[in-house]
């Protein structure tokens, strides 16, 4: 009777492109450090914003907090993407959704604030989800767990960044704006460079744009 040989427990074979989706993953938790800052940043910039926007406290406030509509909503939107198309699209669309609303929010207008605000949560839903997609199809069970762990920790890091770095640079006087429109320059740069340096093969390529012409064709006849 021929012996059954066991794979010790984390040391499974892992995706033949593991070190690329490893590179990838390193660059969507840029993503995901910059998608925190952004979601913490308008905190310690209210009475600026109250007279850019000419409402009351409470009033940002409530501007601020649309971000949660888009952003609860595109997580199961992100999720389901990436299962049927990969990452690389899919996050580089969301980088480039939160950079718009980046944009968005510096200009001195509520109603383009609470558009930038919409597009910011839309995008961030996608930072998470896929660095964490990236990281099950880069690292083998035994380190998965590590490497959630650090996703987490860089994300906290950017809501720190959006606070300890922005609120000295606000009592110093440097246009809020300018604030939003760095954030919105840097996410749209690490993406450009995260899609040019991870490159798939042909054939992963081809498989990519079937799923997503499936995904598609799916979504429409759902909608009509």
């Amino acid at each position: 009777m021929q012996t059954v040989k066991q794979v010790p427990k984390g040391l499974e074979p892992v995706n033949p492109y593991a070190k690329r989706y490893i590179i990838a993953w390193a660059l969507a938790l840029v993503f995901y450090f910059l998608e925190y800052a952004a979601r913490s940043s308008p905190a310690v910039m209210i009475p600026q914003l109250s007279a850019a926007f000419g409402a009351t406290a409470v009033g940002v406030s409530a501007i601020i907090g649309t971000y949660y509509y888009t952003y609860s909503v595109t997580n199961l939107v992100a999720g389901v993407a990436l299962d049927r198309t990969g990452g690389k699209w899919v996050i580089a669309i969301g980088a480039f959704v939160l950079a718009a609303g980046c944009f968005g929010f510096a200009v001195s207008n509520s109603v383009a604030a609470n558009l930038g605000r919409l597009l910011q949560g839309a995008g961030s839903g996608f930072a998470f989800t896929g660095a964490v997609y990236l990281a099950t199809h880069g690292f083998s069970a035994r380190r998965l767990a590590t490497a959630i762990g650090v996703t987490q920790c860089l994300g906290m890091l950017g809501g720190w960044a959006g606070q300890s770095v922005v609120g000295p640079m606000i009592h110093r006087e440097v246009p809020w704006q300018t604030i939003w429109n760095v954030l919105g320059a840097g996410q749209s740069a690490h993406r450009l460079v995260a899609l040019y340096r991870n490159s798939c093969p042909r054939a992963e390529q081809r498989d990519t744009a079937i799923r997503c012409a499936q995904l598609v064709t799916a979504t429409l006849r759902y909608c009509l």
